[in-house]
């Protein structure tokens, strides 16, 4: 097996391009600027020893083929790939990393996805499938959500240092994950898939992190985990997901502007039941990273004060927006 810098100069050598530098070295991939006379281009190199690294290459290049054929604006071209390599070629997108969320991304945000309405495009002659733990259908959904618990318990049970405040934390989670469950249990409106014109392309893994701004403008990058999906739950992540700075303010506007240009009736009843539940999904990625050899600073995401103060804070905020939200 060739090691990875010997893959990087051969795939480097078969594109017969240039390297300029390193942007990111992470779990999951490697990514570079390459570049050639006259342009700069994003090489992306997945990480084979991942299990579901052949399924994020895919979904992307799906996504950009599809996003590109439709002449979707503000996100990479799809310039080149290879399966059995391992990597994705891309345009590259100039603008800089966002420290700071700002009001003026809101309309953008609304803009660019009410563009990416299932029923807006004319074909889906490249046979998208749906977004990792998509929204569609409430049982699937649950039944995702409820394997990440049953993964992360069998962790805890097996880890001889784990604290007794982290199982704590993970039965109080449980415990509202329950509640939740009783309640769409009950609610016949969760009990059919979500009909495809008020389905929208997600990007699934969304949020300031996967997007750069260039000159107060928004760009959009990375859809591993792309795919159909509901609004709802996309509203849902860019508001909840922990540390993503958004103000309970934004966050109300964000919401409420968008259910007002989506025009179904429905959207606003389904993000405010699918919320407390993206809430839980998020802690438990946090812990499911924190148990698993992908990071080194495992504290970070184990630190039971820590999850619980940004648990309460995802709590807090879906209080703000069922108060105001009307």
């Amino acid at each position: 097996m060739i090691n990875h810098q010997t893959k990087l100069k051969n795939i480097i050598s078969d594109l017969k391009l240039d390297y300029e530098d390193l942007l990111y070295s992470g779990v999951n991939s490697n990514v570079y600027i390459l570049k050639n006379d006259s342009d700069k281009f994003i090489l992306k190199i997945f990480n084979t020893l991942n299990k579901n690294s052949n399924s994020r290459l895919k979904r992307e290049v799906s996504a950009l083929n599809f996003l590109n054929l439709n002449s979707i604006e503000n996100i990479p071209k799809l310039v080149s790939h290879d399966f059995e390599k391992s990597f994705i070629l891309t345009s590259f997108l100039n603008g800089k990393k966002i420290e700071r969320f700002s009001t003026s991304y809101i309309p953008q945000i609304i803009n660019f996805n009410l563009n990416l309405r299932k029923s807006n495009f004319l074909s889906n002659s490249l046979k998208i499938e749906a977004a990792s733990e998509s929204f569609l259908q409430m049982d699937k959904f649950l039944n995702a959500i409820d394997l990440k618990f049953k993964v992360i318990n069998k962790n805890i049970l097996n880890s001889k240092l784990c604290e007794l405040s982290i199982k704590d934390f993970f039965k109080y989670l449980y415990s509202d994950f329950k509640n939740c469950f009783q309640l769409y249990c009950e609610d016949s409106c969760f009990k059919e898939y979500l009909i495809n014109e008020n389905q929208i392309f997600s990007q699934s893994d969304v949020g300031i992190h996967n997007c750069l701004d260039n000159d107060n403008k928004l760009l959009f990058f990375d859809f591993e985990h792309s795919g159909w999906d509901d609004p709802a739950k996309q509203l849902a992540d860019w508001i909840l997901r922990p540390n993503s700075k958004i103000k309970n303010i934004d966050s109300l506007n964000l919401l409420d502007s968008f259910c007002e240009n989506w025009h179904d009736k429905e959207l606003f009843f389904r993000v405010k039941r699918v919320m407390p539940l993206i809430n839980i999904k998020w802690f438990l990625i946090r812990l499911a990273i924190g148990f698993s050899n992908k990071v080194e600073n495992k504290n970070d995401y184990l630190n039971p004060e820590m999850n619980f103060k940004l648990y309460y804070e995802g709590k807090s905020k879906i209080d703000f927006i069922n108060d105001n939200f009307i």
